[in-house]
């Protein structure tokens, strides 16, 4: 594409030949389409800034949500770690009171074991004597009846 200085150039060889109306109109919507045309680039570029100035806004203020949104996902974060290390701690807790219980439990049985079998013993030791007083009764019976 030709520059405007160029095509003014041209106009002015060529409108000696067609007329000087005619390249004078040319001319003029040339240099009308052509003011036109920075107005709009300057609208443009205004609008762009605009637009610039609004991304750079935005920019800072997902910047500063986000920074609110990590920082609240840290809080989070301790939180449920925090809530792990409770569970541990009660599943802890919860292990050792079974075992103390097995314990007191196993404890218990022996103890009652222990218990049941002193009582069996001195039963076995009465039986014994009931059996030696069998013996001697049954052999006083049998030495009276002769």
């Amino acid at each position: 594409m030709l520059p405007i200085s160029c095509v003014k150039y041209d106009l002015n060889i060529n409108g000696g030949k067609q007329g000087s109306n005619e390249a004078g109109a040319l001319l003029l919507a040339i240099q009308t389409v052509s003011n036109n045309l920075k107005e709009m680039i300057g609208q443009i570029v205004e609008t762009s800034n605009k637009l610039n100035d609004s991304s750079s806004y935005l920019s800072n203020a997902l910047d500063k949500t986000s920074n609110g949104v990590k920082d609240q996902f840290s809080a989070i974060t301790e939180s449920i770690t925090k809530l792990n290390d409770m569970n541990t701690q009660s599943a802890s807790a919860s292990e050792e009171q079974r075992v103390a219980t097995e314990q007191v439990n196993e404890s218990m049985k022996n103890g009652i074991s222990q218990e049941n079998h002193t009582i069996l013993m001195e039963i076995v030791k009465y039986y014994e004597a009931l059996v030696e007083l069998s013996v001697v009764l049954n052999t006083t019976v049998k030495q009276s009846k002769m």
